[in-house]
């Protein structure tokens, strides 16, 4: 199949407990925009970064935090191939893909969204700003809230302390288990 760069691609995801969902459910992301084309002189993750200190707002920051979570897919080497033939063909240092991480530790620091994405780093280190997003979510968005609990479960916390059914439309439910977690963590950050 051949795709036109103005075309557009649907991203559905069919199940919300799906741990390896993007950002929003449902969206439309282009599959190459004029304004995230790179120069000669700008690379994806400089344009990147630059849209997460922009604070990009709907599909274009959903759409730069899924570049973004590729790219730490695809240096850690797990096999994806993506909407964006930059990120495809690209390679990226290690010193790129730190600064990359700490714009986007920047970015969910200040907006407590984007876990989704930094969960794809599979850094431990990243524990405390993962429960930092559940204590500025605990009462907001719900969405932002289970990606934090995914992110947490997939470093081995206990999160959901056993249950056998996950579901991100389980509001109440991941609330209280965000509690009763939040509760169990001594000195937690």
């Amino acid at each position: 199949m051949r795709i036109h760069p103005n075309e557009l691609i649907v991203i559905r995801v069919s199940s919300p407990a799906n741990k390896i969902s993007p950002p929003t459910t449902g969206a439309i992301f282009p599959y190459s925009t004029p304004s995230r084309m790179m120069n000669t002189m700008t690379s994806i993750i400089d344009s990147i970064i630059q849209a997460l200190d922009k604070e990009a707002q709907g599909n274009a920051r959903d759409e730069t935090l899924l570049q973004a979570g590729d790219i730490f897919e695809r240096v850690r080497g797990v096999p994806t191939s993506t909407m964006f033939p930059e990120i495809d063909n690209g390679q990226f240092n290690d010193a790129e893909v730190a600064k990359l991480k700490r714009a986007v530790i920047a970015f969910v620091e200040r907006k407590a969204l984007g876990s989704w994405t930094l969960s794809k780093c599979h850094d431990y280190a990243l524990k405390p700003v993962f429960v930092r997003v559940l204590r500025r979510q605990l009462h907001g968005d719900s969405n932002e809230l289970y990606q934090a609990m995914i992110a947490l479960d997939n470093l081995g916390e206990n999160i959901f302390q056993g249950a056998r059914s996950m579901s991100v439309e389980d509001e109440e439910k991941n609330r209280g288990l965000v509690r009763t977690y939040l509760d169990r963590l001594p000195n937690s950050p």
